[in-house]
């Protein structure tokens, strides 16, 4: 290979990162949120609701990065790895970066919209994606990473790691049966 030039690995995770803002532009919030605009009868009374049904109605929100522990992340990539970052609710996302002493080793996981952009670029790059059969309604593993449906939900569990992806393959079904059992 040249000098400068970037193999076809390295190339792919960079088109998909070049693309990650195009693609999540438009992301639904975490699951479960719902749209918490006040609404009643057109020109009606706009009363709050009561406290006992404020809260029999209230969306239930899920912090990512509680939906895959650190301690899930590490095992998953079999290093250790620094706490989650969530990212902004518009890209409902938990990221654990690798350590300064580690070797090299992030997990990342992305929900709604930013999950499905994902498979939807998958499937447009032409890249093989591996039916995942008992993991939710739908799934599909991918070098390093594994792309799943529950219901409506989608999530995407992305490892990078410098091993083959064989190696991660049950490790990435493990932790997406754990997300899935949690969403």
């Amino acid at each position: 290979m040249a000098r400068g030039s970037i193999s076809v690995t390295q190339r792919r995770p960079l088109i998909v990162l070049s693309a990650l803002p195009l693609l999540l532009a438009g992301c639904s919030a975490l699951p479960g949120a719902a749209n918490t605009a006040p609404t009643g009868p057109p020109g009606g009374d706009t009363a709050a609701p009561t406290a006992t049904a404020a809260a029999s109605t209230a969306p239930k929100t899920v912090a990512v990065c509680d939906l895959l522990t650190k301690a899930e992340a590490e095992k998953l990539a079999d290093a250790p790895v620094n706490p989650g970052q969530e990212g902004p609710a518009t890209v409902p996302s938990c990221v654990y970066t690798p350590t300064a002493t580690g070797p090299t080793a992030q997990v990342e996981l992305y929900l709604a919209e930013s999950a499905k952009n994902y498979l939807d670029a998958e499937r447009q790059l032409g890249h093989e994606l591996t039916p995942v059969a008992g993991l939710g309604d739908e799934a599909y593993l991918e070098d390093g990473s594994i792309i799943f449906r529950k219901g409506d939900e989608w999530a995407f569990i992305h490892l990078v790691r410098s091993t083959d992806p064989a190696i991660n393959r049950q490790r990435l079904q493990d932790a997406a049966q754990t997300v899935a059992g949690r969403l």
